[in-house]
């Protein structure tokens, strides 16, 4: 009678060793596969916020000045008129047409789904020639409006850089947490401001020219997306 006692415990022990491996494998494979899932859920979620405003370059958000000339916090400049005053049409420098007047290049999150960081070239004749970065090769070719091409000239004309550095507030290397860093430069005039080192405030109307400039260069020779 003892004996088999003994066995039916055995039997049973036996049977509860087999249920616990039977549940410990179960939930191996559930765990795996929730972990599997997380990935595949953050791998979307990554390429879903590398490609928001990539596609086709039309509306980038690399170009979107923070608040705008409603925004109450946006600086309203000095009296002095250092943030640059309208001229008309006589003011405008010449040059010639093939003159660099105007770039836009970004930097940073634009690359992390594909080459697909862009250097806008606007020439003083409207002509825009877009360079994927680290490229020689023009990517696309383009045009915009004349009238915009010298209220961009004016602009420049009438900044005062150095009183436009001391007032901005200092910039921010957004590259390192996936954003996009810019680089503004008329090089006929000698200028160049990097969103790294200075704010690219809203308010400005070099940084609202800038803005109106990138916007149409970018809907006139978008650059066409490469994914990895």
């Amino acid at each position: 009678m003892g004996a088999k006692l003994a066995s039916k415990r055995a039997i049973l022990e036996v049977g509860n060793q087999v249920e616990v491996g039977i549940v410990y494998v179960i939930m191996k494979r559930i765990i795996a596969l929730l972990v599997l899932l997380l990935l595949v859920a953050a791998s979307c979620g990554s390429s879903t916020s590398a490609g928001v405003g990539s596609q086709d370059q039309t509306e980038p958000t690399t170009v979107d000045l923070p608040g705008g000339p409603d925004d109450p916090d946006a600086p309203e400049g000095d009296d002095d008129g250092a943030q640059g005053d309208p001229g008309d049409a006589s003011d405008v420098p010449e040059l010639a047409d093939d003159e660099v007047v105007f770039v836009w290049a970004e930097n940073g999150g634009c690359a992390q789904a594909g080459p697909n960081c862009a250097r806008y070239e606007v020439l003083a004749d409207g002509t825009v020639n877009t360079y994927r970065q680290g490229e020689d090769e023009v990517a696309a070719t383009g045009s915009i409006d004349q009238d915009l091409v010298n209220d961009w000239l004016l602009t420049v004309g009438t900044t005062d850089v150095d009183a436009l550095r001391g007032r901005l507030g200092p910039g921010e290397m957004t590259a390192a947490f996936d954003g996009v860093d810019f680089l503004l430069e008329a090089p006929y005039a000698a200028l160049s401001l990097d969103s790294i080192d200075v704010e690219f405030a809203a308010g400005e109307p070099l940084f609202e020219a800038a803005n109106s400039m990138a916007k149409a260069a970018v809907e006139a020779a978008p650059l066409e997306m490469k994914m990895r």
